[in-house]
């Protein structure tokens, strides 16, 4: 049977031919003409507009891209205190973090003496394995360890 005879063959559908990221790009560059004052050059480099607007830009031909990027200052108008605040959330990505163990220091006992227990445990089952005759003893052996 023909695929083209089927009466499933046209119900098929596909997604519309999108443009991929990279011709996005390319069509994005080639229509932003550069929006410094009196600049009538085409604006395929991005700036950013601030701290405040996320995905935000300028476009603007290469001369005035390199005369912003020199001015632009990112921390403009933060404290000392907020700069130092934020380089030290950018080491983790801006993630929270938090101290690795068991928890509260006082606490550390318990995890010792759990330890302890558990040591005390395989030494007592060790005991009495070797008192098992050795035929035994490989046999359980091999079961349980």
């Amino acid at each position: 049977m023909p695929i083209d005879s089927s009466k499933f063959f046209d119900s098929i559908r596909i997604k519309p031919n999108k443009l991929s990221a990279k011709q996005q790009a390319q069509a994005r560059e080639a229509s932003a003409m550069c929006e410094w004052p009196e600049c009538q050059n085409k604006g395929p480099h991005r700036a950013p507009k601030g701290r405040t607007n996320d995905k935000e830009y300028w476009h603007f031909c290469l001369n005035h891209v390199r005369e912003y990027n020199q001015s632009y200052n990112f921390f403009q108008g933060m404290n000392a205190d907020a700069v130092a605040r934020y380089q030290k959330d950018a080491l983790t990505g801006h993630r929270p973090t938090w101290k690795m163990g068991m928890g509260n220091p006082a606490n550390a006992n318990i995890g010792n003496n759990a330890l302890r227990s558990a040591l005390r445990t395989v030494r007592c089952t060790n005991s009495v394995l070797k008192r098992v005759p050795i035929r035994s003893r490989s046999r359980r052996g091999s079961r349980f360890w």
